[in-house]
């Protein structure tokens, strides 16, 4: 056995490759999936400081469709969230006693908050570009998928809680809450056809340009 280990001393080896450790620089599950499919370099400043590099080495996506159909989808993605949104807030103002019960407020709490994230999911949807990184990928294409399907199923939820309440508080005026269920219902019919659209959507997978030096770690999600 040698000396040095015997008395707690690291072998060089065993220093070199500990002072690796020290250099390698622990992240968040956030940072990892901000910057998958990245590889970064380490490289230390004239000041000792250490200076991260960081490049694209994971695949690409891209919609296997033509342009012309992909402005297309986008429209008829923007059309649909302005229906849906229009159809819920006509629905949910009438006169009508149902909206004023907390059964049917909480629903539409719901949907007001899902309205206003997918504003955001589609603003990266329409300025993503035509050949996407992983990150644009996912908060493109898979937040559409996740809010549109979200937003039908609140929707959905919304109407049978119309429904219900108008069924039995508000009989006499069971024809008005018939209608504003019809009118959820079809903002709910929307946003599944989003869903439907964008789940069915075929995405071509293609290697990234560039591939990571050996000495760099690659970021994985």
């Amino acid at each position: 056995m040698d000396r040095r280990s015997l008395f707690g001393v690291k072998a060089p080896e065993e220093q070199k490759d500990s002072a690796d450790k020290k250099q390698s620089i622990r992240h968040s599950k956030a940072y990892h999936r901000y910057f998958e499919g990245y590889a970064e370099h380490m490289s230390v400043r004239d000041d000792g400081s250490h200076q991260i590099e960081r490049y694209y080495v994971g695949d690409y996506y891209r919609q296997s469709i033509t342009d012309g159909k992909r402005v297309l989808l986008r429209a008829a993605y923007s059309a649909g969230f302005l229906s849906s949104a229009a159809l819920f807030f006509f629905a949910g103002t009438r006169r009508i006693g149902a909206n004023h019960s907390p059964f049917v407020i909480a629903p539409q709490a719901a949907v007001i908050l899902l309205l206003l994230w997918q504003i955001f999911v589609l603003i990266s949807y329409l300025s993503a570009p035509r050949r996407m990184e992983v990150r644009m990928w996912r908060e493109s294409s898979l937040r559409l998928i996740t809010s549109s399907k979200g937003l039908a199923a609140a929707l959905l939820i919304d109407a049978a809680a119309t429904l219900l309440v108008s069924a039995m508080r508000y009989r006499e005026e069971l024809t008005s809450g018939l209608i504003a269920v019809l009118i959820t219902l079809a903002a709910a019919l929307i946003q599944y056809a989003v869903y439907r659209t964008e789940k069915a959507l075929p995405y071509e997978k293609t290697p990234g340009d560039r591939s990571p030096a050996p000495e760099d770690e690659i970021i994985e999600a």
